[in-house]
This record gives C-alpha cells, structure tokens and sequence, in this order.
C-alpha cells in the first residue's frame, strides 16, 4: 500500500519536473536573420537566454520546495507512523532546496549577459551541463538509498525509516528528471551555440565601398 502510493507522488513528482524545462524552452531571445554577423551580440543573447532558463528553473525549484515545506509542515504535525516521517523528511529536504534555489536564482538576477566573452559563455554552457549530470548521479543515489532505507525499515519495523525511505525516493525522482531534463535543454543550447560560432568570411561589394564581415546563422 506504502510503495503503490510511493509510486503516484513519484509519477507526480516526475510530470512536474519535465513539464518545467519544456516551458523552459521557450523561454529564449528572438534573433533576426542577418547577412553580416555581430558575434557579440549573438554571444550576449545566448548569455541572456541561458539566464532566463536558470531563473525560470530555480523558480520551479522553489515552488516545489515551497509546496513540499507546507504539506510537510502540517503532514508532521498531524501524521502519525510512517507518515509522519515521511512529512518530517520533506520538510527538512526542501528547507536545502530553498536555499538553493534561492541563492541560484539571486546570482542569476545579477549576472550581466555583457560580462562574457565567446570563449567564457562557451565555457560557462559546457560548465552547466556538467553540473546537471554530476546532479543526475547524485539524484539516482538519493533514490536507491531511499529504497534501501525502506527495506532495512521493513526488516526492523522502524517507522523513522519507513517515512524517511519514500521521502527520499520522492525528492530523487524529481530532481533527477528536473536535471536531466535541464541538461538536454543546456546541451541542444550549448550545440546552437557552437554552431553559430562556426562562421565563415563574408564580404559584400556595392558600388561605392566593399563591406567585410563574417556570415553565420544568428
């Protein structure tokens, strides 16, 4: 009965976290088809993009950790056994998130799309999607040891560890899929930018002057 509930607030978890970065998607800056390349100004909209994402995903991030503190809060309070362990853990677990997701959203209202070069925005994509897969590992080890907690729970009868075993499945699930879904998002934006950073000499020729400039697909 434990785990077939286990398993709806996972698919929830899961659904929520993957719808984020689909919207996340969206959420870039238009670029004009241009003959003659301004490379700073690709590089600056790419940096003003990859911002957005990241506020738009630590809002997501402490939306959650916002819903879960609530129901937390008053599911320890009135939850008896397992539940109550179980509401103590994400209580405790979206406290962190909050203050992750706070800090990651206050350094991304400050950054300066301006601030990086090619080769530091360059650097800076290849750096987040890094991060998202170290948190893709890190996440799936938050879930089995959720599962071994439940079963060594099982073993000994102990409520504490049968509240705090699904909690930490739960919260696994989410931020694994939020992770791996940012990840995919940064990496088809990182592979964009890559290839718009891949250009080649234009040169255009009127009747008075002769115009030199790069051609790309900004």
């Amino acid at each position: 009965m434990w785990k077939r509930g286990l398993i709806s607030w996972v698919v929830v978890a899961i659904a929520v976290a993957v719808a984020m970065p689909v919207s996340a998607e969206e959420v870039t800056v238009d670029r004009e088809e241009m003959e003659m390349v301004d490379v700073d100004e690709a590089v600056r909209a790419e940096n003003e993009a990859r911002r957005s994402r990241t506020i738009w995903g630590m809002g997501v991030l402490l939306g959650w950790s916002a819903v879960n503190m609530v129901t937390g809060a008053v599911g320890r309070a009135r939850g008896e056994g397992p539940t109550r362990y179980f509401h103590e853990m994400n209580l405790g677990w979206n406290s962190v998130n909050a203050v992750i997701g706070g800090v990651g959203m206050a350094g991304a209202l400050r950054e300066d799309p301006m601030a990086r070069d090619a080769g530091e925005t360059m650097r800076a994509s290849h750096d987040r999607e890094k991060i998202f897969l170290v948190n893709v590992g890190l996440n799936a080890g938050y879930m089995a040891a959720g599962w071994a907690l439940m079963e060594r729970g099982e073993r000994l009868d102990d409520d504490r560890l049968r509240g705090y075993g699904p909690s930490l499945v739960l919260q696994g699930a989410f931020l694994l899929a939020f992770d791996a879904a940012m990840f995919g998002i940064q990496r088809r934006a990182t592979r964009r930018l890559e290839e718009e950073l891949t250009v080649t000499p234009a040169v255009g020729i009127t009747d008075e002057s002769v115009r030199v400039g790069v051609r790309g697909r900004f």
